[in-house]
């Protein structure tokens, strides 16, 4: 098969996914105001399980992919491998449930390492992962879409107005709004519940990295051009398998921050949406 004139070797035919060799999103000089990133990818996948035997921990599945027991369990499954491809840690792998109830007795739970979200072409090794092994992409369990800059910023500022019993600024429909401050100052908000389909929060991205220490997001945003400023406040947005497939989302254009952004607009809109009272009768002029 050819990509973009590039020659790619597949193994075999795989229908239930998409697989591409690059995340590569073309870039323009300018500085930007806001930019998009998968902050969390979790996926089940259906395959033939590695057989553990006792007393092993390493398990080569092919000369690329490597499995290494952890010795923990988790809720629904028995074992939870770390994956390497190539050498890289990719991520971890549950396998062997518990649950069959909830879960096919074939399928396994993956999730990517965090890091690698950050980088261009972290969709094309999940891609190879699975060609490498013969396993399918079933269902995503858990897709997180963040994004920051100016957004996470304005929308900060819109509802710390709501809160005020005086302000003509509302939020459209029922969501529940969670603000949270310390010293007077607001330090983040929860959107919906997190028991819920879909679930958002806004916060301060700058301050959190400064715990946390993960260097290559403030790094992605320096090579993604975003305009620099003191603090960068992270709009965020989760959503499980069943508001995923809802959307009737393509995981397969989870590389393109465009598609990431028009992901994001649409679980917005009507949930943490904002008008402005007034006496005018048109909706259009006062949402």
């Amino acid at each position: 098969r050819y990509n973009r004139g590039q020659l790619i070797q597949l193994q075999g035919e795989k229908s239930l996914y998409k697989p591409i060799t690059t995340g590569l999103i073309e870039q323009s000089e300018d500085e930007k105001l806001n930019v998009c990133f998968v902050d969390w990818f979790e996926a089940q996948i259906i395959g033939q399980l590695p057989t553990v035997i006792d007393g092993k921990t390493d398990y080569e599945l092919s000369g690329h992919v490597h499995l290494q027991l952890t010795g923990k369990q988790t809720k629904h499954f028995h074992y939870l491998f770390d994956v390497y491809l190539h050498g890289e840690h990719l991520g971890t792998l549950q396998t062997h449930t518990k649950a069959p109830k909830f879960f096919a007795v074939n399928s396994m739970q993956f999730q990517m390492n965090n890091h690698l979200l950050y980088t261009e072409d972290w969709l094309a090794y999940y891609a190879e992962l699975l060609n490498t092994t013969g396993w399918n992409h079933n269902s995503p369990s858990r897709v997180d879409i963040a994004m920051d800059g100016q957004a996470g910023n304005s929308y900060r500022s819109e509802i710390i107005k709501t809160i005020n019993p005086r302000s003509k600024v509302k939020i459209v429909g029922k969501t529940r709004i969670k603000p949270s401050f310390v010293n007077g100052q607001l330090e983040n908000v929860e959107i919906g519940s997190r028991k819920s389909d879909k679930y958002g929060r806004i916060y301060n991205k700058t301050e959190e990295l400064k715990r946390s220490n993960k260097t290559y997001i403030s790094n992605a945003w320096k090579n993604s051009n975003l305009k620099s400023d003191n603090d960068q406040w992270r709009l965020e947005v989760e959503m499980n398998s069943k508001q995923f497939k809802k959307g009737n989302y393509d995981i397969w254009k989870l590389n393109d921050s465009t598609y990431l952004a028009s992901i994001l607009r649409t679980e917005l809109k009507g949930w943490v949406s904002f008008y402005r009272q007034t006496t005018d009768t048109n909706k259009h002029r006062a949402m």
